[in-house]
């Protein structure tokens, strides 16, 4: 009882110290909420602004050369990774699975358009879904430059003034897909097939 009684007066105490312990007013946080706000649009807004243009990526289908699945057919999903210049790196779209596509899956799937800098790069990375890990198949990666120049018969050269260069204008969106790319799939020093994308 005396054992009970004790614990009792600890809690009592550690209650108490913790309402006493000083608290920023109300009013602070709320401005505190707001600048994390802006921070945050305002990544977004600055990105927009030095932007050269937008691309919509499409990714159409890859030809594995390499079987992940020993078992059964395999079942391959793919992930679009945005790169930027600056090296940071953050997931912008995901393809459905191609159940039982095997080593020939096909998606035929539109990303959302994004705003590019000069350096972004664009990095594809297929997987074959498993019920408990999904194993990393190979990842692509290619300059959003160089999908521009290759999404285009008639480049425009831009004036020097203009701060958008040569091969890298605003792409107006359009119902058919450009030209192709196939690009090979790494998983190290391997090649274990290619994926095909296009930009609209």
């Amino acid at each position: 009882a005396a054992a009970a009684a004790m614990g009792c007066r600890c809690s009592r105490r550690q209650s108490l110290l913790e309402a006493d312990a000083p608290r920023p007013p109300r009013g602070l946080r709320a401005r505190f909420q707001r600048f994390r706000c802006r921070t945050a649009s305002f990544s977004k807004d600055d990105r927009a602004q030095n932007a050269l243009g937008t691309v919509a990526l499409r990714v159409m289908k890859a030809d594995l050369i390499r079987n992940f699945d020993a078992i059964t057919k395999m079942d391959p999903f793919a992930i679009v990774y945005w790169v930027s210049a600056d090296g940071s790196k953050s997931e912008v779209s995901k393809t459905r699975t191609d159940y039982g596509g095997h080593m020939s899956p096909v998606w035929e799937h539109t990303c959302r358009s994004q705003y590019y800098c000069t350096g972004d790069h664009i990095e594809i990375a297929v997987f074959e879904r498993d019920m408990l890990t999904n194993e990393f198949c190979g990842r692509a990666i290619v300059s959003v430059n160089e999908l521009c120049c290759a999404g285009s018969e008639e480049p425009r050269s831009e004036s020097p003034s203009n701060r958008q260069s040569e091969c890298s204008w605003e792409v107006q969106p359009r119902q058919s897909i450009g030209m192709l790319q196939r690009l090979p799939l790494l998983l190290g020093d391997e090649v274990t097939g290619h994926v095909s994308i296009g930009m609209l």
